[in-house]
């Protein structure tokens, strides 16, 4: 029988007769698109859970989520890495623990749209570390659609900056930290399953955002209605370990930068859901500064995604 819940899902025929450059495609869409969940069901769920509580909650239900995958796929014995392979997954799992506290404890000051604009500089902080380190080309003139993104920060945070400048400031320290995760993921992901990855990056980050819950007395579970228990385990399911799984797996077939370019889109699917959800959207000064956050992005990523060749692992 031809398994398609796990394995087939990366590895069934029907993949298998598609070109690298569309599966890289396919998967960096499918986990782009699932991400863009995040910033509403947090965010709702955060109404209820302070940040500390929620990201322990986040990441140890996706840590069990991606067993879950891994034991359905027949690889549950791939958890055991010897010790010299641990030690990078003790990586990335320290800093997901990390970013992850500062990502949800940032958009608890934000805005969902304002902070899934502000993420777009985690693509282009990202690309920039391939250039750096992956030695992925970069040209002066991709120094406009930059500096186009940072007239848009201004246009808008400028309106609210005194509210929300502990939000923008905790939620731009949040992306360096990811994109230095992604960066380290992308180099080693021909070594490891997506969601061995995903597990590991997950449980590790959650004993880590333990013990800090625990040293700071900040664990709090006394939260009325199921419904925001049953959002942040149905978000964790859909906005992490699935997400990053697809977008983990797009790293196989293609450069960093092409996977950032699919990521630029999320924050037209965040205005719709937000509105959808909260039935609000920016105002006219903030939007007109994400929008211009969104235009420099698509510039900069496009630049890399239609001069650099694809490269198949």
């Amino acid at each position: 029988m031809k398994q398609f819940v796990v394995s087939g899902i990366f590895s069934g025929p029907e993949v298998k007769r598609t070109s690298p450059h569309s599966r890289g495609f396919l998967f960096a869409g499918l986990g782009a698109l699932l991400i863009t969940t995040n910033f509403v069901t947090v965010k709702f769920a955060l109404k209820r859970f302070n940040p500390e509580t929620f990201t322990f909650l986040w990441t140890s239900s996706a840590a069990g989520y991606a067993l879950l995958l891994l034991v359905i796929g027949g690889q549950g014995k791939s958890i055991f890495l010897p010790v010299r392979r641990f030690w990078w997954m003790a990586l990335i799992g320290v800093i997901n623990g990390a970013g992850a506290l500062l990502t949800w404890k940032g958009l608890a000051y934000l805005d969902p749209s304002i902070a899934s604009f502000l993420w777009r500089f985690h693509p282009i902080i990202t690309i920039l570390l391939g250039v750096v380190f992956l030695q992925e080309r970069f040209m002066l003139v991709e120094l406009f659609p930059v500096g186009l993104m940072i007239v848009g920060a201004f246009f808008s945070l400028s309106p609210k900056w005194q509210s929300i400048s502990t939000g923008v400031i905790i939620t731009l320290f949040a992306c360096t930290i990811n994109s230095v995760q992604m960066y380290l993921v992308k180099i080693k992901v021909s070594e490891y399953r997506p969601e061995l990855i995903v597990f590991y990056r997950n449980a590790i980050g959650a004993l880590i955002i333990g013990v800090w819950v625990f040293m700071t007395r900040t664990i709090n579970i006394q939260i009325e209605g199921g419904f925001y228990w049953m959002i942040a385990l149905v978000g964790s399911l859909f906005g992490e370990a699935l997400s990053f799984t697809f977008l983990f797996k797009s790293f196989s077939y293609w450069d960093l930068s092409r996977t950032s370019v699919i990521r630029t889109a999320e924050p037209l699917l965040v205005l719709l859901w937000g509105y959808l959800v909260f039935r609000s959207l920016p105002g006219s000064t903030e939007l007109l500064g994400g929008l211009l956050i969104l235009c420099g992005a698509v510039l900069f990523s496009l630049s890399h995604f239609f001069r650099k060749p694809v490269r198949s692992q």
